[in-house]
């Protein structure tokens, strides 16, 4: 019965693969001028259930075997892209373009359609 209340406590991320990577990443990353905004589109994009890469610079997010999303962390700023085949781009130094980069991650969440949608229908 305690673990239900441990659990309720904290609410885990989506259950996606890399979950653990991803708040390693950030937690490294932390010091950085832009964590805090790049660990609000990560967290974000992650909490809507993609499937998380990590890499030595960034996160890249997948749904549906797509990639929906990239981040790369460069200190005072990072880049987003997004978008099919990634094409889309921002330089990440403000709320307001982190934002930005965040609502054409979702645009294009939505556009791809929910994990458990069958296809076609």
């Amino acid at each position: 019965m305690h673990d239900a209340e441990n659990h309720d406590a904290v609410p885990p991320l989506a259950t996606t693969s890399g979950q653990t990577e991803l708040e390693a990443f950030l937690h490294e990353t932390r010091e950085m001028p832009a964590s805090r905004l790049f660990a609000l589109c990560a967290r974000q994009i992650a909490a809507l259930g993609a499937e998380v890469v990590v890499g030595p610079l960034g996160v890249q997010f997948r749904h549906r075997d797509t990639p929906l999303c990239e981040l790369s962390h460069y200190g005072e700023i990072f880049i987003a892209r997004v978008g099919p085949g990634l094409a889309v781009e921002y330089r990440v130094r403000s709320e307001e373009v982190a934002l930005l980069a965040l609502d054409q991650a979702l645009r294009t969440f939505v556009q791809l359609g929910p994990p458990g949608l069958a296809e076609g229908g």
